[in-house]
């Protein structure tokens, strides 16, 4: 296959789920639903084009399969098209849906509510930590993010895709 084609099939699906999505939201409207629901979009990974030799879904946690929409939309909340760019992680959707519905968090859950950053601006992590399986762990903060084990390191500020492996120049980072 083509690496266009694979581009174009993959767009597509993301066409005809937007297109799902917008008969599932309009009907929410209409059953005056809408302001009530609480509405989360999110994807459990990316997909790579030969952006780093490997084609779809691998477990190479490269940014362009790492990197994933979170959509939340909040119950009567006035805050609209707010975007952030603090780190979170899928596991921080349970925690923050059921601290807005006002449900206790069990103390063993690992992730983290971020309504404090939805509505406050607070960061809630400094960093995150990446893992797949039986591959080496990732260790993510907002300017780095370093793959042990691999010998990798990328600075996140310039270099957004993992291009630039900086480990060689920077091994007691």
């Amino acid at each position: 296959m083509e690496i266009q084609e694979a581009i174009d099939r993959y767009d597509g699906g993301i066409l005809y789920t937007d297109k799902i999505l917008d008969k599932f939201v309009r009907k929410l409207k209409e059953l005056e639903l809408w302001e009530n629901t609480i509405f989360v979009l999110t994807a459990d990974h990316g997909e790579e084009f030969l952006d780093h030799g490997f084609f779809f879904h691998t477990d190479t946690q490269y940014e362009e399969l790492t990197h994933i929409p979170l959509i939340i939309k909040l119950p009567y909340s006035t805050i609209v098209n707010k975007r952030v760019s603090e780190l979170v992680s899928v596991i921080d959707i349970m925690p923050t849906i059921l601290d807005f519905a006002d449900i206790p968090l069990n103390p063993q859950a690992e992730g983290k509510s971020i309504t404090p950053l939805i509505f406050n601006d607070e960061i809630i992590r400094n960093s995150t930590y990446l893992y797949q399986g039986h591959k080496d762990p990732i260790i993510r903060t907002k300017e780095w993010k370093l793959f042990i084990g691999r010998d990798e390191l990328y600075d996140m500020v310039s270099d957004g895709k993992d291009i630039d492996n900086l480990f060689k120049d920077n091994p007691t980072r």
